[in-house]
This record gives C-alpha cells, structure tokens and sequence, in this order.
C-alpha cells in the first residue's frame, strides 16, 4: 500500500487514508494538506480511524481540491498560519453533508450547497459532520485581479439559499473545478483565467464583463465536440441571459454562433495536422469537432481556409 500520495498521470493527485495502515492516517492525512491546502491539525470525532479521499490538480496558480470521507475536523492555529510563505484566499464549498466553523466572531452552521470564504491568515476550526463531499480552491492573494477586501476577523458564509451573483459565482467556480478534476482541460490557462477572475467577482474586483466572456470561452471549447452546443447553452454554463450574452461577444467583435463556429473549424484544422490523428477519416474530425456531417464541415472548412481538409491533410494546404 502506498504511503503517500501518489501522482496520476495528466497533473492530477489522488490520496486516500483507508490504503495505510491506521496509525499513519492522521500524520499523513495532514502531510497532504499541508502539500495541497494548508497547514492544519487533524482530529476526529470518535475513537476510530480516519477514512477519507482526496483528489487535487493544479492550474497554475490555483490549487484545486475535492474530498470525500467520514466526519473530522481540522484546526488551523496561528501556528499552522506563521508556517505558511503565501497570503491566500480559499473557497470552500460543501457539497454534501453538514459542518460548523468556529472563528472568533462565533460559530456558522454549514449545510450541503453552501459556501464560505475564508482567508488563509485567519485562525478557525472546521468541523465536518458524518459523511461530507466538499471542494476546495486555493489562489494566492497577488494572483487576483486588482485589491480586494478579502481580510477579515472570520470566515464569509454564502447560503445557498440565499442565492445572489455571489452564489453564482460560486456555481460556475464549482463546475469548472470539477471538470478540473475529472481530466486534464484541453486549455488549463484558459481555466486558471477563469477561475481567478471568479474569485475577483466573489471578492469585489475585476470586471464582470471579462469573467463572461473567459468563462464562455472556455465552455465552448470545452464542449466543441458536441453537436447541438448553441447560444442558449453556452449563455446557461455562464449564467446570463442570451441577449446579455450576445453583448459580450459584441464587445469582443463577435457573435456566440461565429465564435462556436471559428473555435470548430480551427480544432479540426489542429486535428488534420496532428500526426497521432493520421488513421482518422475526414468524417471523423467533422464528428469530433461538432459538425453534423462531413459535407457540411468540408463546405465550412473550405470558405474558411481556401482549400479542402484533404489537402491541408497532406501539406498541400495553407
């Protein structure tokens, strides 16, 4: 049984204590969060040992994390906090299960589709209740974008039910950090824009505008490969309506159909000229880039680049 985290190809890291033996769950239950999210002390509820599951990856400067176990909590002390070298800002979301977070202004009771807040140099202790899922993101304080007011005597709780742009945020911040976790993103920069300009609208920086646009960006070339990817769902994954949308993309000096249309065109021209892709028919880019039939994407391909997908198959293209 491995002893401790072990590295899963595509930049991805799994963990799970119940593969070491009990007594070193706690000890290195704490070495991984001190590696992935922070330093802090582990303890559980009752006698027994801890069983949990982690999965994290990174995108550049953000550091996400999804766990899955039984009920502990975690403290983080001054000490744990003077041991850190980063001014970090962290989002917790709790996706099932219960927990309370006590902090000097008292204590918040959390429950399953809430969210908090929390500043790294904050001293707090976290107590998950029973069975609990829950993601974690990281970003340093010098990676966001403008001044924020993130500095605060204890921990922010956004309650699912009490919705707001906050929340939505925090929605979209979710979906991208589990897409994140279940492959390596075809464009992790691209992410790592996204997700950093999400945490500026949590924390009152940035532009909203820009955080539209790289979130639909993102989205749409994430979802290339499917054919019915329109207006309405690439305006549903970022959460405005299809005319706020549109303006968006105006501003950018495109419309949602052209963009989704270019980024397909140009991800079949990449998988023309990809040597690992030589065995694929010109049938079968058009399926993987989202297009309904190989006529269809050759009549595209052909008024966009001036020449047939054949042709720049073979070099003889532009």
């Amino acid at each position: 049984m491995p002893s401790q985290p072990s590295q899963v190809p595509g930049r991805l890291v799994e963990f799970d204590t119940t593969r070491v033996q009990a007594k070193s769950r706690i000890p290195l239950w704490e070495v991984f969060n001190r590696r992935w999210l922070a330093p802090l002390r582990c303890r559980t509820f009752t006698a027994g040992d801890l069983e949990a599951k982690v999965r994290c990856t990174e995108l550049g400067d953000v550091r996400i994390t999804e766990m899955r176990g039984q009920g502990h909590f975690v403290e983080r002390t001054r000490e744990h906090i003077a041991a850190g070298n980063r001014d970090e800002v962290y989002l917790l979301v709790l996706l099932e299960g219960e927990g309370n977070i006590l902090h000097s202004g008292g204590t918040d009771r959390i429950s399953a589709g809430d969210a908090q807040i929390y500043d790294a140099r904050v001293p707090a202790v976290f107590g998950l209740l029973g069975e609990f899922h829950l993601i974690a993101v990281r970003i340093g304080k010098d990676s966001l974008p403008g001044p924020t007011p993130v500095a605060s005597s204890m921990p922010t709780v956004l309650r699912a039910a009490d919705g707001g742009p906050r929340l939505e945020y925090t929605r979209r911040a979710t979906l991208l950090a589990r897409s994140a976790l279940r492959e390596p993103l075809d464009a992790p920069e691209a992410a790592e824009r996204t997700m950093t300009d999400l945490f500026g609208r949590l924390l009152g920086a940035g532009d909203a505008t820009e955080s539209y646009w790289i979130t639909a960006n993102d989205f749409v070339r994430r979802n290339l490969h499917d054919p019915d990817l329109d207006v309405s769902r690439v305006a549903k994954a970022v959460g405005v309506s299809t005319r706020h949308l549109a303006r968006v993309f105006a501003e950018h000096g495109s419309t949602v159909a052209q963009f989704i249309q270019t980024a397909r065109l140009q991800h079949a021209r990449a998988l023309l000229l990809d040597d690992s892709r030589a065995a694929a028919t010109i049938a079968d880019i058009a399926r993987l880039s989202g297009f309904r039939s190989a006529s269809q994407f050759s009549r595209s391909f052909r008024g966009a680049y001036g020449a047939r997908a054949s042709d720049i198959r073979r070099g003889s293209g532009h």
